[in-house]
């Protein structure tokens, strides 16, 4: 081999290994399917925030609300697998929408590959605070006694705000009146202003207004008490078995993105998750971090996926559309 051509073929190998090694070189953006400054927006700017500044390049937020859910993720599957554009999602965006819509445009076992589970995040049944229904007993009384008396609040049909009310509603035997929203926060904004009753929804969002008196803590939709809310009963506890929810937001890149890429963001966006201040901000709005492997996460991903296909199925709550 002449000196010329070894010389040349050295140049390219320390370029593609230098091409390798410096991800990110240019701005990431990071699609959020949901509106800005609602409690999964929070969550995934606390850690872009951190990876701009432990990658000292520009990191984007992308805001993608709407169709719960399916607008941002359309995007993002549609998107370069390159590695500059990430995917967050919720359970209800990953794990619910294949078994409530018919015609989903994307798939979110074959249209992405898992990069990590951010969080494990506790759902509320909260309720207005003028609101009479202001104990488990009193809701289910009140919801029971006229069909449709009870409003509750949803971020759009389909979400999980949406099921877990239809799911409650199946349980005790009653008909509630569904007000769906466009978004989390817009929800939110209706409950607090008496539009609504009750919603079910994630302790980050709703701790601030329990902890002001505007919205009253009735049951916490998981299998045990939360720290966070230690006088706050179960469902279960409250004589409403068989209605748990656990929210989780995941980290998705599209299919096909180097695994190198991958590997980096997972190692990082795990590394900053148990960073003190980030995991005690998170905890302390009822978001416990996680970190998994891509293969923990891809595995979590398919039993959630199987185990909400059961219940939406069972409830008979999936969508015309």
């Amino acid at each position: 081999m002449r000196p010329s051509t070894a010389l040349l073929l050295a140049a390219i190998t320390f370029a593609a290994a230098s091409s390798a090694l410096a991800y990110p070189d240019k701005p990431v953006r990071v699609i959020v399917p949901q509106a800005a400054g609602s409690s999964f927006d929070s969550v995934v700017r606390l850690v872009t925030q951190r990876l701009n500044e432990r990658w000292n390049k520009t990191v984007v937020v992308d805001n993608r609300p709407g169709a719960n859910g399916i607008i941002g993720l359309e995007a993002g599957a549609k998107a370069n697998a390159d590695g500059y554009t990430v995917i967050t999602g919720a359970i209800s965006h990953l794990s619910v929408n294949p078994s409530v819509y018919k015609n989903l445009p994307y798939r979110p076992l074959e249209d992405f590959d898992p990069v990590t589970q951010l969080t494990s995040i506790t759902f509320l049944v909260v309720a207005n605070a003028s609101f009479a229904g202001n104990s488990v007993k009193n809701l289910v009384a009140l919801a029971k006694a006229k069909p449709q008396a009870v409003r509750y609040a949803s971020s759009g049909s389909g979400n999980m705000n949406h099921l877990g009310a239809e799911l409650f509603a199946s349980v005790i035997g009653a008909k509630m009146l569904h007000l769906p929203y466009k978004g989390e926060t817009p929800a939110m904004t209706g409950l607090l202003g008496g539009e609504s009753d009750m919603m079910f929804t994630t302790m980050p969002i709703a701790v601030p207004h329990i902890e002001t008196g505007r919205l009253r803590a009735i049951a916490v939709a998981s299998s045990a008490r939360t720290a966070r809310l230690p006088d706050v009963p179960t469902l279960a506890e409250a004589g409403v078995p068989g209605v748990e929810i656990t929210g989780w937001i995941g980290v998705m890149v599209p299919r096909g993105t180097p695994q190198s890429v991958t590997t980096t963001l997972h190692k990082d966006i795990a590394a900053i998750l148990q960073v003190p201040d980030v995991k005690q901000r998170l905890v302390a709005t009822g978001a416990d971090p996680v970190g998994s492997t891509p293969e923990q996460f891809r595995a979590f991903l398919k039993a959630e996926t199987n185990k909400w296909a059961k219940v939406i199925k069972d409830a008979g709550l999936a969508l015309s559309q």
